[in-house]
């Protein structure tokens, strides 16, 4: 179920994620963690208020190495298509996309498919709509029909709720929420012989019901104020991260203006090019002919400052987008 060298790619880019993580959430809290050791063939089913940072940190935090269903209009271009085939997407499509894409659809639920029936972990935003907010959407049929293809096929299919919240849904030193639900056996969401339309409607109240349970009960963290020294110790820490970020920010918030991919974008874009950033300045002070121990501190220095701005500010960056959102295939 993979390449070598896909598997390989997908364990580094888990660890890097991990790594990169801290340097933007102040926070993640992770509930039942055993359900997100599980291994498949399994079906998680998230809501979805923060685009493909959703994917990114539920793929994260999971044990085991996790396929998903994305927009299809992501793939329209050959190389974009290769890589997020690299990154085990497959690509599924909207209503009115669906005629001139059915060989490509019809290629993705195999695909979904077989990774379930080789005992793999598939991940389905079950709204199918991405809105930057926590009330939840009506919910789509794809994960029910997947569900009821895995039922028909006799793979013994398991369902996994999974909620993911966040205190704030533009900006890095925000605290995120991980909670998974019970796991269920498909025959507990789909009950009715022979009936697949009762069987969809009943797989999409039973987990609306427990994902907007969850939401219901979850309150926004309140930010703690600093003392003094806390203060200016931020100071100095916002002014060694303050460039690259600045940067960054203004790009990606022109770039993702009136979407909801903001977030998703600028972490992805921090992760990418902060690491560049951190070898231009190692090149600046060798060439400089700093001490080596002198260059190791003070690549450390500017990663604790980047931690700390994120972890111990109450938001110091607030340059938020207007909220948008896109629609996903039904």
């Amino acid at each position: 179920m993979g390449k070598p060298f896909d598997i390989l790619l997908y364990a580094l880019l888990k660890i890097f994620v991990r790594l990169g993580l801290p340097l933007f959430c102040k926070q993640i809290q992770i509930r039942n963690k055993e359900a997100l050791a599980s291994k498949g063939p399994m079906l998680i089913t998230a809501n979805h208020p923060n685009a493909f940072l959703d994917a990114i940190i539920i793929a994260a935090y999971c044990k085991h190495r996790v396929y998903f269903l994305a927009r299809g209009d992501f793939f329209s271009k050959p190389w974009q298509y290769k890589l997020l085939r690299l990154l085990n997407m497959m690509p599924v499509f909207k209503q009115n996309e669906r005629k001139k894409n059915k060989e490509l659809n019809n290629h993705s639920f195999e695909q979904a498919e077989a990774i379930l029936s080789q005992n793999g972990i598939l991940l389905v935003f079950i709204e199918g709509i991405c809105v930057n907010k926590h009330e939840l959407q009506p919910f789509k049929k794809t994960a029910a029909r997947i569900a009821l293809r895995c039922q028909e096929k006799k793979i013994p299919l398991s369902v996994l709720p999974i909620v993911i919240t966040y205190d704030s849904l533009n900006g890095p030193g925000k605290t995120v929420c991980l909670e998974a639900g019970t796991i269920l056996p498909e025959t507990a969401l789909l009950p009715f012989q022979n009936n697949a339309p009762q069987n969809i409607q009943y797989f999409n109240q039973a987990l609306f019901n427990y994902i907007n349970g969850v939401l219901q009960k979850r309150t926004r963290p309140l930010s703690k104020e600093l003392n003094l020294g806390a203060k200016l110790i931020s100071i100095v820490a916002c002014l060694l991260y303050i460039l690259p970020y600045s940067i960054i920010q203004k790009i990606v918030h022109n770039k993702t203006r009136n979407t909801v991919f903001y977030d998703s974008v600028l972490f992805t874009t921090i992760l990418l090019l902060y690491p560049v950033y951190l070898l231009l300045i190692t090149w600046l002070f060798h060439f400089l002919h700093l001490p080596f121990t002198w260059i190791v501190l003070m690549i450390l220095l500017h990663l604790l400052a980047a931690w700390y701005a994120v972890q111990c500010l109450p938001y110091p960056f607030k340059n938020r987008p207007e909220n948008g959102k896109y629609q996903e295939p039904r």
